[in-house]
């Protein structure tokens, strides 16, 4: 029995932000989903980004659930949010998640984030024993090609994460940004590069706040920051022009009503808000009011499209990589399929000699039985390796060789 693989996935490729903000709101539902296809006995690993949320599958056991459906009913999808998931299976499923750890798929082309971001998801689900054979060479091949593609290639030359978009936007909408306050609420992964970008474009001492106030501490004392607490949020945001927000948050952080209390103390003055989190952790409707403006990770698009044209001319190049990869895993599936039909045959060519000779070797004495055993076991060895021989044959198709192996271990079962 082999397993076959599949992702099912929503992205900001198939949906609007604030479709992929309610699905990633979602959590316990997205982990229950998770749990299920691990209860029925496949192997899964979560991939949960600011752009994507994705289940890598690998499926054992004939037939196959209607995993989209099920997810559907989990997280009670309207139609639009339905329609916005995607499902690949078998070599689609692996070109999808080569392109992705390769950031072909992403928002901004050549970013290093992903392949950290994948790495991190399979790491996690191997510790946790969700993943068996089949996902750990799927995940330790995209990682290793992750890596490839970015020694290989120009691909991440000049590139730009998301956190760094959000900076570039910054930057094109303060012209002194020399005396521009800033703030970054988050100091995780994303904030923390966030906050690098902005010192090195000259920001100046930019404040940090954290959930964990010890967590931003740490981070000041290696960068030029100002750590903050959370409670104090009120009271920063009357002071700063410039928020940037990335936070993991099931509801928004920054609210419509804070805005409007702080902007008479503000006087008024413009502020800009930038939302890397996923879910979305600042009131999307607080860009109606007046001197305050709200950007989401849909947003960054302008400044990134900017970076696709220099990098058009590696997507070919990167394409042969995964092409040759996939290839390269294709064989060793193929080699996993001949492995486990292999040993179905020798298990039933065991089991056939053993039954035979219990057959007609019943009247002889131990010296007969040996001999003829011994004989039979000969006979079925040397036949074994032509069949196995001829399922080796590269110039089968993979099709081809598991219906040959299905029949060969049938009629090695007929009495």
């Amino acid at each position: 029995m082999k397993a076959e693989y599949l992702v099912l996935g929503i992205s900001h490729q198939t949906a609007d932000m604030g479709t992929l903000n309610q699905v990633s709101g979602a959590k316990a539902e997205l982990l229950a989903f998770r749990d299920m296809v691990l209860h029925q006995g496949h192997e899964c690993v979560l991939v949960a980004t600011c752009n994507r949320i994705e289940f890598y599958m690998a499926l054992w056991g004939e037939g196959r659930p209607d995993f989209l459906l099920s997810l559907n009913r989990m997280l009670n999808s309207s139609k639009e949010v339905s329609e916005a998931f995607y499902v690949y299976d078998r070599d689609a499923c692996i070109q999808h998640l080569f392109r992705v750890i390769s950031s072909l798929d992403s928002i901004v082309v050549g970013e290093s984030q992903i392949l950290a971001q994948i790495r991190g998801a399979y790491l996690d689900a191997l510790k946790l024993g969700h993943t068996k054979k089949y996902l750990n060479r799927l995940f330790e091949t995209a990682v290793a090609l992750g890596k490839r593609v970015r020694t290989e290639t120009s691909i991440s030359r000049g590139a730009v994460s998301v956190s760094q978009a959000a900076v570039e936007l910054s930057r094109r909408v303060f012209a002194d940004f020399g005396n521009t306050k800033s703030l970054v609420i988050g100091a995780g992964e994303m904030g923390v590069l966030a906050l690098r970008h902005l010192i090195a474009s000259g920001f100046p001492k930019p404040y940090l706040m954290n959930r964990t106030f010890e967590n931003a501490l740490q981070v000041s004392q290696n960068l030029a920051c100002e750590p903050v607490r959370l409670q104090d949020l009120e009271k920063k945001l009357e002071e700063v022009d410039l928020v940037l927000c990335a936070v993991s948050v099931s509801e928004p952080l920054i609210l419509r009503e804070m805005i409007e209390r702080i902007m008479p103390r503000r006087r008024y003055r413009t502020l800009f808000l930038i939302d890397i989190s996923l879910p979305l952790s600042i009131d999307a409707s607080i860009n109606d009011l007046p001197s305050a403006f709200v950007y989401n990770i849909q947003d960054l698009r302008q400044v990134v499209d900017q970076n696709l044209a220099a990098r058009e001319s590696q997507k070919a190049e990167i394409q042969v990589i995964i092409d040759s990869v996939h290839n390269e895993l294709n064989a060793w599936l193929e080699i996993q399929e001949v492995s486990e039909i292999i040993k179905q045959i020798a298990d039933l060519r065991t089991s056939m000699v053993e039954s035979e000779a219990v057959r007609w070797l019943r009247d002889c004495d131990p010296t007969q039985k040996n001999q003829a055993s011994r004989m039979g076991d000969s006979i079925a060895s040397k036949f074994g390796h032509i069949l196995i021989s001829l399922l080796k044959d590269p110039g089968l198709s993979s099709e081809t060789r598991a219906r040959i192996g299905q029949t060969i271990a049938k009629s090695l079962g007929d009495d």
